[in-house]
């Protein structure tokens, strides 16, 4: 270990981990098979002696509208064979990308992503806006306490976390002095993240999936007070020995077939039938409202009626009709249209309500305000009852989740803008 790297490994905590070197964790590094990208892995080796890495071309490109590259070619070996992927990018938010990493996601692989080098008030360039990634900002230690971001960094929205980027490293044989960027989200996601998962792997038996590992990570972040430069802070691990493992493990329980039929029975996911239930859920409400377009089966539990009800107050306060494009998916439906893997619409906490007609009139910042009014609403009201709450505005609908908290750009609640003329 190098002694310039104390200073920074103590203050993030690591100092009390190195009996934790990523024994197992399978990492790549995206940008293809050259120098720099070869640094970027040595930052994992040089502090994880139990990882295994790997170089992979994730190259995308836009080919008369359609994704085309080498990352689309090596999805499928990410996903089974990849736990911790880093990619350092630049770009635009584009909505064909997103389902790449909704499929990593869906496949519990963690995708860490640099800040890049650009960005505006509203989010970073590229990858970065995604909702399925950890999106890293670069810091330095200043005079071994204060923690400054490096103005080559970006400042916006899309940050989740701060780094430090500044390392000597082990390249080749010999001790490598880098810094950028380019070498803070590989940190987290070849260094802090392999030594949590052998943690968990060692006292849960399994590793941490994204949602966890964003839990986790948050609760272990020193907040540096501005979103903007920093997000939700830089990461400082605890004492292992002070860690509740149990707060950070889902539970998964399977339904036997016999729960399976029972929920049936009583209703809880089944057939829309008016002729015995006329399905006023609220006074502007009717559950048929909500039906899965492709068969007309709806889901009823207390989390659909809270979220029904939810929207009958925005619908009071927005003092005119709310149709509902859709509602409650069927996981087989979702699919067929391209839906986000764990899109909220498939526990029916999701709606998307059609714009009013005199919307498309307004000038751009009146539709805008607009649209500001809406969301403000709707995470007030989610946040009312300890929700996180979603809000995604398009051309001609605006998406209402009634999510938890939990992994999102905020911290809290989960924002995005796919309008094509914004």
């Amino acid at each position: 270990m190098y002694k310039e790297n104390e200073a920074e490994l103590k203050f993030l905590g690591l100092d009390k981990w190195e009996k934790y070197q990523g024994h197992g964790i399978r990492c790549a590094e995206g940008e293809g098979q050259n120098k720099h990208a070869e640094k970027v892995l040595a930052v994992g080796t040089t502090f994880n002696t139990g990882i295994k890495t790997e170089l992979l071309n994730c190259g995308l490109r836009m080919e008369n509208g359609k994704l085309q590259g080498s990352f689309i070619d090596n999805l499928d070996y990410i996903k089974q064979n990849i736990n911790v992927l880093n990619l350092s990018v630049g770009g635009f938010y584009n909505e064909q990308v997103e389902k790449l990493f909704e499929e990593l996601y869906a496949a519990n692989v963690i995708v860490v992503t640099s800040a890049g080098n650009s960005a505006d008030r509203y989010g970073v360039d590229g990858y970065a806006k995604s909702f399925d990634t950890l999106t890293i900002a670069n810091s330095f230690l200043y005079k071994g306490k204060e923690v400054k971001r490096y103005r080559t960094s970006s400042v916006g929205e899309g940050i989740d976390f701060t780094m430090f980027g500044n390392w000597f490293i082990e390249y080749k044989g010999n001790k490598v002095q880098v810094n950028g960027t380019s070498f803070s989200s590989p940190f987290v996601a070849f260094v802090i993240i392999p030594k949590v998962q052998q943690f968990f792997i060692e006292k849960a038996g399994r590793r941490l999936d994204l949602d966890e590992m964003y839990n986790f990570l948050i609760d272990h972040t020193k907040y540096l007070g501005s979103p903007d430069e920093f997000g939700n802070g830089i990461i400082i691990l605890p004492e292992p020995g002070e860690i509740d493992v149990n707060k950070y493990i889902t539970k998964y329980v399977e339904e036997t077939e016999s729960e399976k039929q029972e929920n049936i029975e009583n209703g809880v996911r089944t057939m829309l039938d008016i002729q015995v239930f006329d399905g006023q859920i609220t006074e502007n409400f009717n559950i048929s409202e909500f039906k899965c377009r492709a068969n007309g089966e709806v889901l009823i539990n207390a989390a659909v009626i809270d979220h029904i009800q939810r929207l009958q107050i925005l619908r009071v306060w927005y003092n005119r009709a709310i149709n509902v494009n859709s509602g409650y998916r069927t996981p087989e439906y979702n699919k067929k249209i391209g839906g986000a893997t764990n899109s909220f619409h498939m526990q029916g906490i999701a709606s998307d309500i059609a714009l009013p007609q005199e919307f498309y009139g307004f000038s751009k910042d009146r539709q805008n305000e607009f649209l500001s009014n809406i969301k403000n609403k709707w995470l007030e009201l989610c946040k009312g009852v300890g929700l996180g709450g979603g809000v995604g505005f398009y051309d001609t609908f605006i998406h209402l989740d009634s999510r938890p908290k939990g992994n999102y750009k905020t911290g809290v609640y989960s924002h995005w803008d796919n309008r094509t003329g914004k």
